[in-house]
């Protein structure tokens, strides 16, 4: 089982540069993602509809999409639990005072850590850096631009 970040998971949806090597390696493994991320996709969908980047159409189409693929069982969403808040929180009191780290963050990582995935997928530099203080192997393969 591999983890996906909200901004990898938006990738297999939305068609940019890098999209077809991150569709290609959900194709491989069981991709797993709190719950949080599924929140924060259909905050991406608002997003890029309100940036002018898909029209309303398309962003019902996504929407269904999504609720569709839930039905399927596509995605592993991970319960977001007080196991997890606790691991966060443990996590910030141990932290080093410069590391810089978003709460999102620290959820998606504790998240990971808790379920046992082999490797979480971000593009985002701040949880590439924070991702070893939390015991979690990060990896990104599309170019960091977060």
């Amino acid at each position: 089982m591999i983890y996906f970040d909200t901004a990898y998971l938006a990738r297999c949806y939305l068609e940019d540069e890098s999209y077809e090597a991150v569709r290609g390696l959900a194709e491989n493994d069981v991709v797993a993602c709190s719950e949080l991320g599924r929140a924060e996709l259909s905050a991406v969908f608002h997003r890029k509809r309100r940036e002018g980047a898909i029209d309303d159409q398309t962003h019902e189409i996504l929407l269904a999409q999504l609720e569709q693929d839930d039905r399927d069982e596509i995605w592993q969403w991970l319960t977001l639990d007080r196991d997890v808040i606790d691991r966060v929180m443990e996590s910030f009191r141990a932290l080093p005072a410069d590391l810089f780290v978003r709460t999102a963050d620290a959820v998606h990582l504790s998240t990971a850590k808790h379920a046992g995935v082999t490797r979480l997928f971000t593009n985002d530099r701040h949880m590439l850096r924070a991702a070893p203080h939390f015991g979690v192997a990060a990896d990104d393969i599309i170019g960091r631009r977060g």
